[in-house]
This record gives structure tokens, sequence and C-alpha cells, in this order.
């Protein structure tokens, strides 16, 4: 016979209650309990063998940039960006203009 406990509490398999102390069980009971969590089994070692994998990946990666020529609805657009769009077509504006000038500013740039 093998000896066995619960360490979480009480628990009560066919009939009988384990608890926190050593008992002796029959080979149908250790069956139920080997490898369950909580259940400590009397001169078993628990060995886990982990066999670690390395792969090294490499990834590809396409990147395509779409330029679009359409035209935006500058009216939409925060102050911020406006200002944005500004500065990447070398514009110069003031900070404290307004949307409105700016859109025009913008809108007189793509004529």
């Amino acid at each position: 016979m093998v000896e066995v406990r619960y360490t979480l509490g009480m628990c009560r398999i066919y009939g009988s209650e384990y608890n926190n102390t050593w008992r002796e069980v029959s080979p149908q009971v250790l069956f139920k309990v080997k490898g369950a969590a909580g259940w400590e089994i009397r001169g078993e070692e628990t060995t886990e063998t982990v066999e670690i994998v390395e792969e090294s990946v490499e990834e590809l990666v396409e990147e395509t940039v779409e330029i679009v020529d359409e035209d935006v609805d500058l009216s939409i657009l925060t102050k911020k960006e406006l200002q944005k769009l500004c500065d990447e077509k070398g514009l110069e504006y003031k900070g404290f203009d307004n949307k409105s000038v700016l859109i025009s500013l913008l809108s007189d740039e793509e004529e």
C-alpha cells in the first residue's frame, strides 16, 4: 500500500475523508489522486523533465508605401494637423493663425 495526503484542506473520496495526515490507500484511490492538485504521495519524487527547444525565426517584412494624391477635406483636420501639413510642405505660418488661415495657405499652395 501507498500513503497519500491532501494538503488543501479536506477531501472525501469513496466515503473516506482525507486531510493533511498521511493515510494508506488502495491502488484505485492512488490512481485517482496521482497528479491531482493538492495531493502528495509519500516516497514519490516528482521530477519533471522539460525540453527547451530553441528556434531561430527570421521574418521578412515588406513595406509598401502608397502615395495617394487625393483631395483631402482640410476642414475636418485639426489645427495641429494643418500646421503639420504646412511644415511638411514648407509653408510659413504664425502660431496664432486659425484654421481658416492655414486652410487657405494649403489650398493656395495646391493651386
